[in-house]
């Protein structure tokens, strides 16, 4: 994993925090939309910090992958490129 890029207090973006949990669970951005319903657009707009406070429904479609990820050990998921 590259390093973080966590701000003064030490918060991560939500863009850098949902790649890093994408790639966790090896799925391309098409397979997270699928998995949540999202649009690809959104997923690619929230990971490149254009959208960086997305709608709280958004966020309520996302937290099921991001449980999902917390639970994998980090070793267990191959990085994808």
């Amino acid at each position: 994993m590259v390093s973080s890029p966590a701000d003064g207090d030490g918060v991560l973006p939500l863009s850098w925090q949902l790649r890093q949990v994408r790639e966790r669970l090896c799925l391309s951005q098409e397979d997270l939309a699928a998995r949540t319903g999202l649009s690809v657009r959104t997923i690619r707009n929230i990971e490149s910090g254009r959208v960086a406070v997305p709608r709280p429904a958004s966020l309520r479609l996302l937290r099921g992958i991001i449980d999902e990820a917390a639970v994998i050990p980090p070793t267990s998921a191959p990085k994808i490129s």
